[in-house]
Formats: structure tokens, C-alpha cells, sequence
């Protein structure tokens, strides 16, 4: 009797921490999502502002879709895996598959940030903001979005590599400790 309530709490006490893991992961995306909700709306609200470079509000429309599209398959994956995956294998299975079908995204993504960045960068010595009828015009909101978005992500993924390079290093003194141990 005592081996099936430990297993039945056991798997109790998995299940709730799938879920709250779940719930924060659902919260973190739908955080993460409102940069994209809003380069959406921006890049269509403000479609014909961008003389200068019409492709911007472009690249926000496609910037915000790939991100909703992003964040929609890993909520979904998020729930899939709190409702389906009773075990830690079958848990790990649903966070590669969602993993999986992000990374082309993903890819897309981060080369769209290159383009979006050649396409701003080259005409940032040269926009305008206030005479919108001179093809050097671009409304100022939706450029210093834009601009911000691209420094914000080259930000985030210089952060990231240096979190990479600490944590590498860290791990390889830490190795080497435990060979001067023995």
C-alpha cells in the first residue's frame, strides 16, 4: 500500500509541476508576443508612411507574424504537453518536436534581421521626418520603432552569446577541478 500512494504522489507532484511550468511558459510567450502583436499592427497601420524605404513596414508585418506564429506553436505545444505528456520522456519529446518546428522560424528570423537591418541602416543618414511629399520621408514613429526593434534583438543575441561563452567557461574550470580532485 505504501509503494502505490508514494507512486500516486510521485505522479501528482509531476503533473502539477508540468503544469505550473506550463502556465509560466504560456505567460513568458504572450509577454514576449506583444513586440510582435505590435510590429504587426505598426507595419499595417503605417503601410505607405516610408518613401524613403518601402520595404520597412514590410519587414515589420512580416517580423510580427513570424513572431505570433512562433509564440501560437509554442503555447499550443505548451498545452499539448501538460495535457498528453504523462512522463518525463514523453515531455521531452514534445519539447523537441516544438523546438523542431521553431527553428526554421527561427532561421528566418534572424536572417529577416539582417535584411531589415541592411534595409535601415542604409537610409538612416538620409530619412527625413517632416516633409512627408520628399521621397526621403519616413514617419519618425514607425522608423525609431523599427530601429529599436533591431538594436533590442542585436542586444538580446550579444547577451545570449556572452551568457554561452560564461557558462562554457565555467564548465570547463569546473571540469578541470574535478580532474585535479582525483
Amino acid at each position: 500500500m505504501g509503494k502505490g500512494v508514494r507512486n500516486l504522489a510521485e505522479t501528482f507532484s509531476r503533473h502539477v509541476t508540468t503544469m505550473y511550468k506550463t502556465i509560466f511558459q504560456i505567460v513568458f510567450t504572450l509577454v514576449l508576443s506583444s513586440l510582435s502583436i505590435a510590429s504587426l499592427w505598426v507595419g499595417i497601420a503605417r503601410k505607405s508612411e516610408c518613401p524613403i524605404q518601402t520595404k520597412i513596414p514590410t519587414w515589420l508585418i512580416v517580423y510580427g507574424s513570424i513572431g505570433i506564429t512562433t509564440s501560437l506553436i509554442t503555447i499550443v505545444g505548451a498545452i499539448i504537453k501538460c495535457l498528453c505528456c504523462s512522463s518525463e520522456v514523453a515531455e521531452k519529446g514534445c519539447d523537441l518536436c516544438v523546438k523542431l518546428i521553431n527553428a526554421p522560424f527561427g532561421l528566418f528570423a534572424f536572417v529577416w534581421l539582417i535584411l531589415g537591418s541592411v534595409w535601415v541602416f542604409k537610409v538612416k543618414p538620409t530619412v527625413q521626418f517632416n516633409d512627408s511629399m520628399l521621397n526621403t520621408y519616413c514617419e519618425k514613429q514607425m522608423f525609431n520603432f523599427i530601429f529599436g526593434i533591431i538594436i533590442f534583438s542585436y542586444s538580446c543575441i550579444g547577451l545570449v552569446c556572452c551568457c554561452i561563452c560564461c557558462v562554457s567557461c565555467l564548465a570547463i574550470l569546473c571540469s578541470h577541478d574535478d580532474d585535479d580532485d582525483n
